[in-house]
């Protein structure tokens, strides 16, 4: 399997490129996927929060551009999220080809986005944008953190 870049990210099979403690398992090319989840949610939150929701029609440049971010950023947040940290729970190691790993976390999270909207509905709190983000928060993160620790424990066996 190969990323961007052509390197080739270790596999289950590669038992000697694999790291057997946690001090070099947190920074292992196997986990950039993790990494890259984390930052989206630390960068949507912030944009989704800070800029305005009509930025895309005012006519200035900047605002466009932070509109455009803040809408790129959203879609992933919420049709990409939520399926690939429910992947990574279920298929902890990178068992499955990129495309087969994208393609099933688009489905799970286009089933899984529509669920939370359902059950935020009938809360007290609505559906607005801080709850949406609450709750997309309290389902992604609890579950891309235990996918690492599932990839770690199945690394170190």
């Amino acid at each position: 399997m190969t990323n961007e870049e052509g390197d080739n990210l270790p596999n289950v099979q590669d038992e000697q490129t694999l790291p057997k403690t946690f001090k070099k398992f947190l920074f292992h090319p196997i986990n950039r996927g993790f990494w890259m989840s984390v930052t989206l949610v630390a960068t949507t939150v912030p944009v989704a929060i800070f800029v305005p929701e009509n930025a895309l029609l005012s006519g200035d440049g900047v605002y466009i551009f932070l509109g455009v971010i803040r809408l790129l950023l959203g879609l992933v947040f919420i049709i990409f999220l939520p399926g690939y940290a429910l992947f990574t729970i279920l298929w902890p190691l990178h068992e499955k080809e990129d495309l087969t790993r994208y393609g099933i976390s688009f489905g799970l999270s286009i089933a899984i986005a529509p669920i939370l909207g359902l059950v935020l509905n009938f809360t007290p709190f609505g559906l607005n944008l801080i709850s949406i983000l609450v709750a997309l928060n309290l389902f992604t993160l609890p579950l891309l953190s235990g996918g690492f620790l599932r990839r770690y424990r199945a690394v170190i066996r």
